[in-house]
């Protein structure tokens, strides 16, 4: 799963790189499993998770987060110009 180019590749490896290898195979595990189970007790149907979407949706949490933490303790945060 560390190693596939889908969704919960990417996810599992985050969380090694975040927690460590021990931690990341449950997290994913636990992923995975939490998934089937809404979609076995809402009856849905497998929808694939596009990986660039995903990775688009992690980038931008990894933007906003130090925004808010900013403006909690006072600051502004201000883009740079490239």
């Amino acid at each position: 799963m560390g190693r596939s180019a889908t969704w919960l590749g990417i996810f599992q490896r985050r969380m090694r790189a975040r927690l460590g290898p021990a931690a990341a195979n449950p997290a994913t595990a636990r992923k995975r499993a939490c998934r089937g189970y809404h979609r076995l007790k809402y009856k849905e149907n497998y929808s694939a998770v596009d990986c660039l979407i995903y990775q688009e949706k992690i980038r931008k949490s990894r933007i906003v987060k130090p925004c808010k933490q900013a403006e909690e303790l006072g600051y502004e945060m201000i883009k740079k110009a490239a």
